[in-house]
């Protein structure tokens, strides 16, 4: 069946009389977002962010390496009962612990907003990229972003300008 199915496609495809030609495109979709106006502003927008939640971040890791070298310093020079080693000890982990969750939840709290931000770009960019698809008859439209998905394209239109076009970018 298997085999039949795949026959049936090179027999369509490769057919002659049939009437329907095979009409490939292909567009670098990173190249394309980078000259999107509002792609640049979700961008900085994310810089920002995550620039002040490491700000935030980056005073409670500073606090951690004081406490840590305080303990050191009184543990080596023996001020610490084995009780309050251990106790000291546990209580460092478990910050250390928390710093490594409070890491987790801002690169979440980053890819969750960066979604959010880029959701509306890349809808706007598919409808322009589908728009060319229909208006030039393409049969299939290739992300040449993406590595090794294209492997020769001589026989492919680059439809980056008509994709722009549709976009309203130079």
């Amino acid at each position: 069946m298997r085999f039949f199915l795949i026959g049936l496609v090179i027999i369509t495809t490769i057919n002659p009389g049939s009437a329907q030609t095979t009409k490939f495109g292909h567009v670098h979709i990173g190249i394309i977002m980078q000259s999107m106006p509002e792609a640049q502003q979700a961008d900085s927008l994310l810089v920002l962010l995550r620039d002040s939640l490491l700000q935030a971040g980056q005073a409670r890791v500073l606090k951690f390496q004081e406490d840590y070298n305080t303990f050191a310093k009184v543990y080596q020079e023996g001020g610490y009962t084995v009780r309050q080693a251990e106790e000291g000890q546990a209580k460092l982990q478990q910050e250390y612990a928390e710093i490594q969750k409070a890491e987790e939840a801002m690169d979440e709290a980053l890819e969750v907003r960066r979604r959010i931000l880029l959701r509306p770009i890349l809808e706007r960019l598919d409808q322009a990229i589908q728009d060319v698809g229909k208006e030039g008859n393409f049969t299939f439209i290739f992300d040449a972003s993406i590595a090794n998905t294209i492997l020769f394209a001589e026989d492919a239109q680059d439809v980056a300008a008509l994709v722009k076009a549709k976009l309203g970018l130079k």
